[in-house]
This record gives structure tokens, sequence and C-alpha cells, in this order.
């Protein structure tokens, strides 16, 4: 999506009515927020909201607490999933500048995420960098504002975002909308977990088996425990860190990052269901096929047909 044109200099709110109850994401609104540091920032004081909110920082430093884990610090180039009925509270501390991009969504796409782990409340946090490729996490990145000038600097999500801005002002509907913004909340997910999965990375030996898992992504035969040979650590060592630091078990962890995957190449490309299974390493669709119910609830074709607008 390009931005050209678009001011990213300003706040900015796109609320809707209602949309499509047939839609499996549906948005209800969406939005910027830019302070430039001069004053504290606190986006809400502890509240409760009926449905899931996407929020990615863009520029700045800030905080997030919620109902269910401590007070966090969040930094440019990481994003947060707030979860309905749960408390919440997030914003800049004074002397940090805040660039955020949200929105308020529902339906069952993001329920059957949540339902399989792949969103979380007690691990909200999605780190997947500011530019360069998704999943870099806190990488170097825009430094304020984006405007048409930087929109070959700009990371996927940021051109995203600016895509759904421009989409708006030549008038596009809520279901336009909410398709793009379902797209977008998908990719985000995905890149996050080939990421660190919530700072797994940050221990050697995880970090390595991430590695693996994220550069074996087209095996799905894969062999997680000699992963861990040349690590200096038993599997059964191996696969504690793993589990401590990602909150899965590294062979449901691979399984969740087959998932995502085959989710995102299903909706992002022309791919025949048989394609998507050989590109994901599995030699039999069929067997392909009963991988990904066992994890999205639905067929690949089901899953697809959903989303029939996407493609």
């Amino acid at each position: 999506m390009a931005c050209e044109g678009v001011d990213w200099s300003d706040n900015r709110l796109v609320g809707f009515s209602a949309t499509s109850g047939k839609l499996g994401f549906r948005v209800e609104a969406f939005g910027r927020i830019v302070k430039d540091g001069r004053e504290s920032f606190e986006s809400f004081r502890p509240r409760v909201i009926a449905q899931y909110a996407l929020v990615q920082l863009v520029a700045g430093q800030g905080f997030l607490e919620t109902g269910v884990t401590k007070k966090a610090t969040i930094r440019e180039g990481e994003a947060f999933i707030l979860f309905p009925g749960i408390s919440h509270r997030y914003g800049a501390d004074g002397g940090n500048r805040w660039t955020e991009y949200w929105s308020i969504f529902s339906g069952f796409v993001p329920d059957a995420y949540a339902a399989r782990s792949l969103i979380r409340a007690d691990r909200p946090v999605l780190r997947i960098g500011t530019s360069g490729s998704a999943g870099t996490a806190g990488s170097a990145g825009t430094a304020g504002p984006l405007g048409a000038a930087d929109c070959g600097k700009a990371s996927w999500f940021e051109s995203a975002w600016a895509g759904l801005f421009s989409a708006m002002d030549s008038g596009a509907g809520p279901e336009e909308t909410s398709i793009a913004m379902g797209s977008l909340f998908a990719r985000v997910v995905a890149s996050a977990m080939r990421a660190d999965s919530g700072g797994a990375g940050r221990d050697g030996i995880v970090d390595a088996m991430l590695e693996a898992m994220a550069g074996n992504i087209g095996k799905s035969s894969l062999n997680v425990e000699k992963l861990t040979e040349g690590l200096g650590c038993s599997y059964s060592c191996a696969r504690r860190l793993f589990t401590r630091k990602t909150g899965f078990p590294p062979e449901r962890y691979f399984a969740n990052l087959v998932a995502a995957e085959a989710k995102e190449r299903l909706l992002d490309s022309a791919m025949s269901v048989k394609e998507v299974a050989d590109s994901l390493g599995f030699d039999d669709p069929y067997y392909f096929s009963r991988f990904f119910k066992n994890r999205v609830g639905q067929s690949p074709r089901q899953f697809r047909e959903s989303y029939r607008g996407w493609i």
C-alpha cells in the first residue's frame, strides 16, 4: 500500500456506527495519536472495553499495565493487544514522545486467535520492529511522523496503516476497512511469532531454537529435538527454558508458527491449498488440512472461503 499524500503528523480518529455481522473481523474504530513529549500522556486511566484493540507504537516509549500483567515498558517498534473484559492503561511518561496507531475490533477471527493461544492476555506485547523486515524486535526505525518523502523507509505495517487512511479518504466503507485491518492484524501476529514471542530471544539457547524454527518454516516434519544439538544443553533442559520464555513447548510453538504462516499464505496469495501445503513441507495435502483444522478450527478451504473478499 502506498503512503503518498497521507499526513502522519496529527491525531486522527475514524469510527463506524455498524459493520456487517457476516465479517469475521469487524472494525469499530481506528486512528492515530501523536504526542511530542512535552507533557505526560496517558491514553486512558484504567478502563475495560468490550472489544479487542491493537496498538502499534511507531515512535517513542511508554508503558502498558493490564488487569493480568504488571506495568511494562513499551518501546518503539512494539505493538500490544488489549483484550475484552480486562482492564488496562497505557501511555507515555513526561519527556517521551509517543506516536501510536490503533484499532478497536471484534469478531470470530480474534476470538479464534485467542482460543488457540496465538494471542494471549498474559502476554499482550508483540515485538515486530519499526523498519526493514518484519520481526526485528526493537530495531532502529522511523524517528518521527511519517511523511510522503519517507515512504521508501517505512516498515510494512506503517505502509499498511497509511493505506488504510488513504482508503478512507478515497471513500472506503466499513467492510472494506475491516477486511484490510483483519489482514494487518493477521500479519502482525504472524510476524511477532516469527520474531521472539515476547522476548524469548534474549536467552541464547532459546534464541538459537527460535532462529532455527524460523529458518525451517517450510519443513513441517522438522525434528524440534534436534534443534538443541550443539547448544550445550540437553533437550529436556532446553525445552523447560523454551516453555518458560515463550509460554509454549517447542513442538507446539513450531506448529503454531507453521499454522500462522499457512494462514498468511492462504489469505495473501493465489496458491492452491496443495501448493500451500507443498510450500510448508507437507507431502500429503490431506494431512495438511487435518493439521490446519486442528489448530484453526476450519479447513484451509473453509478458512479461505471465510475471507473470499480478501484474496
